[in-house]
């Protein structure tokens, strides 16, 4: 009997582990700001005239690399708004090369996805357009379920 409880840990350990590791990455993701200039982003209702702006900067500026509901060069962005922070989303835009190498979760999208996002041109008022594009995408893709 002792062998058998032994082996069950033994065998039940690394899941354990990995399960655990999972969680600790989620929260780090939903609490992360990322490294770059905004520190902090409050947020209102959904500003549908800056969305509208935000999609046309996303079709010139994104699709290259990004589709919405799958994996392209980089990651799917159409639920990016309900899992990261805004923080996070506006300093990956302003700030790819600082983020892939100091932030922890953007260095993990670089390693997974092998390609470094660059955006050139972009200003933080048209990176607010895009965060504000990119929330009117989730929320309609969350009324749609």
């Amino acid at each position: 009997m002792g062998k058998r409880v032994v082996l069950l840990v033994v065998f039940c350990l690394p899941f354990f582990l990995i399960s655990c590791s999972f969680k600790a990455a989620k929260l780090t993701q939903a609490t992360d700001k990322g490294i770059g200039p905004i520190k902090n982003l409050k947020l209102g209702p959904i500003n549908l005239d800056l969305a509208k702006k935000g999609e046309t900067l996303f079709q010139m500026h994104c699709t290259q690399c990004h589709h919405l509901n799958h994996r392209y060069v980089g990651p799917p962005l159409g639920k990016i708004a309900t899992t990261a922070r805004p923080e996070f989303i506006m300093n990956m835009i302003l700030n790819p090369e600082g983020m892939t190498q100091k932030d922890p979760i953007a260095h993990k999208l670089l390693a997974k996805y092998l390609t470094q996002m660059s955006v050139k041109g972009i200003t933080r008022k048209d990176a607010r357009a895009i965060l504000e594009y990119l929330r009117s995408v989730a929320e309609k893709n969350h009324s749609q379920k």
